[in-house]
């Protein structure tokens, strides 16, 4: 039986003390190897930090 990869987005402006939130409609996503996502934000008034984690299901 295969595992499936699945990624999310998370933000924090805060990358000392880390609190990572996932990123609303960009968690939990199975990839497909056709599909091409992007995500857009506008531009916040303090920095702002992104990560994607990966793992197998």
């Amino acid at each position: 039986m295969g595992h499936s990869r699945w990624y999310d987005l998370e933000d924090t402006t805060n990358l000392p003390s880390g609190g990572w939130l996932g990123i609303l409609g960009q968690t939990n996503i199975e990839a497909v190897s056709s599909e091409f996502r992007q995500y857009t934000n506008a531009v916040p008034a303090n920095a702002r930090f992104f990560r994607v984690k990966a793992r197998l299901k």
